[in-house]
């Protein structure tokens, strides 16, 4: 029944005719449907209409010839700036944060501090925090350029300068791949 309904649908090309365009633009503008909700009702009504892709086609072309049918849609057709798994870099003499000693574990001695960033939405705004592990003392700065790897490096360098004689060779920053990649330049 369902591949016989499907055969049936899409024996004929649907067409993006002025009456549906009518249609798509009045539900937007007005319902404030998205386009996969105007295909769904229409469908359920018996109503002739287009995919959703050609709608979205049709709001893209619009955007490009000036029009604001794009705002409409809750997205405002925005897509993602990146890749969704992001870049992975991988750092050939890396020490597991397993392997650290006992006696940073155990926080029997002070001077051994851990660092994290606080990162806003998309990356734009970031803080850098600084953590002594047997005492709390934290620092933190914000970070002009966000999480940039170089910036926050030197951001890092700048904050913990003054503490110099307090701070042991080991500071991890276990989910820091672009960090550490920067300090060893």
């Amino acid at each position: 029944m369902y591949t016989q309904e499907c055969k049936e649908r899409f024996r004929l090309k649907r067409k993006l005719t002025e009456a549906v365009r009518t249609k798509i633009v009045r539900e937007l503008t007005q319902e404030q449907w998205s386009p996969e909700q105007i295909v769904g009702r229409a469908r359920r009504d018996g109503i002739p209409m287009v995919s959703h892709e050609q709608i979205y086609q049709y709001i893209c072309s619009d955007k490009k010839q000036g029009g604001t049918l794009y705002k409409n849609l809750r997205h405002r057709l925005k897509h993602r700036k990146r890749p969704a798994g992001g870049k992975k870099m991988i750092i050939h003499d890396k020490v597991s944060i397993d392997l650290r000693s006992d006696i940073i574990n155990k926080k029997q001695r002070s001077d051994d501090w851990k660092i994290d960033t606080i990162v806003r939405q998309e990356n734009k705004d970031a803080i850098l925090t600084a953590t002594e592990r047997q005492t709390g003392f934290l620092l933190m700065k914000k970070l002009p350029k966000g999480k940039n790897a170089k910036a926050l490096a030197k951001e890092l360098f700048y904050l913990l300068l003054h503490y110099k004689q307090w701070i042991h060779s080991t500071i991890p920053a276990a989910s820091f791949t672009s960090i550490n990649a920067s300090l060893k330049r």
